[in-house]
């Protein structure tokens, strides 16, 4: 898991074009959870990556598939986004349970390949991240097909509190 993390990792750095000062390390391990600390333009930046347990639908090939919540202190906490390895149509919709509360994500003609939370409830969905016990995400390519990706959250608190405190405000 950590090599494929890494190469995650790394894969962000270059294509959001990230400043990194230094390359990730990784803090923490937790299951299919990982917690993650960096510098990027002298400030710290922590992160978790989750990846599921379960991917089903009828594709030949997709990229790598996870969740990311980022800490950028002091102002932004808890931005959780969802990776899908495709590209969404534009302007999807795409739709999270964790347990048996449901959050919308939305992707847009910017950042195809990524679904943020479409209201400002990321502290409440990290939340639940930590303390649920399974989360469901469906979406669906640009080519129209469909995907269901399951994570068992054991872990996420866990990677959660490390990048947490990795990250704390001073």
């Amino acid at each position: 898991m950590k090599k494929g993390l890494l190469i995650i990792c790394l894969a962000l750095l270059s294509a959001n074009a990230i400043a990194a000062d230094k390359p990730p390390k990784q803090i923490g391990e937790f299951k299919k959870w990982s917690a993650y600390v960096m510098q990027q333009n002298g400030q710290k930046v922590c992160y978790v990556i989750g990846l599921p347990d379960k991917m089903e639908g009828k594709y030949s090939s997709r990229g790598d598939t996870y969740i990311m919540i980022t800490h950028r202190p002091p102002g932004s906490m808890n931005v959780v986004s969802i990776h899908p390895g495709y590209d969404y149509p534009d302007d999807y919709k795409a739709k999270v349970k964790i347990d048996k509360k449901t959050y919308e994500f939305s992707s847009n003609k910017d950042t195809p390949n990524t679904a943020w939370l479409a209201d400002d409830n990321d502290s409440k969905v990290a939340a639940a991240l930590g303390s649920g016990s399974k989360m469901v995400v469906n979406g669906e390519s640009k080519k129209g097909t469909k995907t269901v990706d399951t994570y068992v959250l054991s872990g996420a608190s866990l990677a959660l509190k490390a990048a947490k405190n990795a990250c704390k405000s001073k």
